[in-house]
């Protein structure tokens, strides 16, 4: 188990780590990039390729001295390589893994914070919030705190049970 400061120096590593969570934002524009850049490469280039031009290419395709794809001013034909969908598979994987980590240090926070409240509430002489006699059923589950969802009812199926610590009861 990690002691106090071994954890904080984790979550501070943890949060070098968010930092490169905007690697989505460079990958949307990777993309969104790649689809648009022959149409602006071409509507650029516009102007400076006439009518001469055109004709000069299409003669030149005519006597097969340019293939018909190479036939004209400037365009820049792009698309997504294996490093692209390397960066999208690390993407979600970083953003998964961030998520994990984040909510289990977050679970854990709670736990120890629980913990030393009820420590400070058994070890103190104030006992009257147990005496609930004479209470109506409405006023009791009022007082009940509603429990949120938490690293273990989410991930739960990344977890192992221990069935050492279960304790034995035989009926």
């Amino acid at each position: 188990p990690l002691d106090h400061s071994e954890r904080d120096q984790l979550s501070t590593s943890i949060e070098i780590m968010e930092a490169w969570q905007y690697l989505e934002v460079f990958f949307m524009g990777l993309v969104a990039g790649s689809w648009q850049l022959e149409q602006v490469s071409t509507y650029m280039m516009e102007d400076y390729c006439g009518k001469e031009t055109e004709s000069i290419f299409n003669t030149m395709e005519y006597f097969g001295i340019v293939s018909s794809s190479d036939a004209q001013c400037f365009n820049v034909d792009s698309n997504l390589k294996e490093g692209a969908y390397i960066i999208l598979c690390g993407t979600f994987l970083l953003a998964f893994l961030s998520n994990l980590v984040k909510q289990a240090v977050k679970q854990q926070k709670h736990d120890i914070e629980r913990i030393l409240e009820r420590h400070k509430e058994l070890s103190s002489s104030d006992t009257s919030y147990l005496n609930l006699s004479g209470k109506r059923k409405d006023d009791i589950i009022e007082l009940i705190d509603p429990v949120p969802t938490r690293f273990t009812d989410v991930y739960h199926c990344l977890l192992g049970f221990d069935r050492s610590l279960q304790p034995n009861i035989e009926l």
